[in-house]
C-alpha cells in the first residue's frame, strides 16, 4: 500500500488554499501533539508522536509555495506513470463470452450495420492509438517542468525565472532549468493553453503549473 500524500496526512484537497492547510495543520497538531499525550499508554505515546511528525512533514512542504508547486508536480508526473501502466496492451485478445453459435448468412440490413460498425472502429482504433503518443508527451513535459522546479532550488539555479502574474494564454515557453516565455516564432516546449481558477482545473491534454494559491496555468507541449 502506497503511503499517503501530504494533503492526505492533513485531511485536506489538493485545491485547498492557505487558510484551509494552516486550519488543517493546527486541528491535527491539537490531537496529536505529544504534550496532550503525557498520560497516555506508550503505545499511544508513540502512535501520536509519529503521526506528528507525518503532519508536520506534510505542512513544512504545503505551506511553503516553490516547494508545494515541486510536491505537486511530482504527483502529477506520478499519476501520469500509473495511468500508462494500467493502459491495456494494444492487440490483446478479448476474453472468451462462452461457447461459439454457427455462422449464419447475414441479412443485407446486418451486412449494412456491421460496415457502418467496422469504420467506427477503425475511427477508434486509429484514435486509441494516438493515445499513448500523446500521453507520453504529457509525461516528458511533466518531467522536465518538475526538474526545472528542482534545479530552482539549487544553490547555482538561475534567476530568470517567470513570474506568475506574467503569464497568459497563448505564450509561447521554452522549458530549461526554468520556464521562459520566448517569441512563438522561435523553438518552444509548450503553449500556456488557459489561465483559470485552481479549483476549476486543466483539461488532461494539457500540464499544471501552479502560479498561487487560486490560479493554475495549462500547459499544451509543443509537438
Amino acid at each position: 500500500m502506497s503511503s499517503p500524500s501530504h494533503y492526505e496526512t492533513l485531511g485536506v484537497a489538493p485545491t485547498a488554499d492557505a487558510p484551509s492547510l494552516r486550519a488543517a495543520y493546527l486541528g491535527k497538531a491539537r490531537v496529536h501533539h505529544p504534550d496532550r499525550h503525557v498520560d497516555s499508554s506508550p503505545l499511544t505515546r508513540e502512535r501520536a508522536a509519529k503521526t506528528m511528525r507525518e503532519v508536520n512533514a506534510a505542512w513544512s512542504v504545503l505551506s511553503d509555495p516553490e516547494a508545494r508547486r515541486r510536491y505537486d508536480a511530482t504527483i502529477a508526473v506520478s499519476r501520469m506513470r500509473v495511468t500508462e501502466q494500467r493502459r491495456p496492451a494494444a492487440g490483446s485478445a478479448p476474453p472468451p463470452t462462452g461457447s461459439a453459435s454457427p455462422p449464419r448468412a447475414r441479412t443485407a440490413a446486418e451486412a449494412a450495420t456491421a460496415r457502418s460498425h467496422g469504420d467506427t472502429e477503425d475511427l477508434l482504433g486509429c484514435g486509441l492509438r494516438l493515445v499513448p503518443a500523446a500521453s507520453l508527451l504529457f509525461l516528458l513535459l511533466g518531467i522536465v517542468i518538475f526538474t526545472a522546479f528542482a534545479a530552482a532550488g539549487g544553490d547555482d539555479a538561475p534567476t530568470n525565472t517567470v513570474p506568475p502574474g506574467t503569464l497568459a494564454a497563448g505564450m509561447c515557453l521554452r522549458v530549461d532549468r526554468v520556464l521562459t516565455v520566448v517569441d512563438c516564432r522561435d523553438q518552444h516546449d509548450a503553449i500556456v493553453a488557459s489561465v483559470v481558477g485552481i479549483s476549476r482545473g486543466c483539461s488532461v491534454d494539457t500540464a499544471v503549473y501552479t502560479l498561487d494559491a487560486q490560479r493554475v496555468a495549462c500547459l499544451r507541449p509543443t509537438p
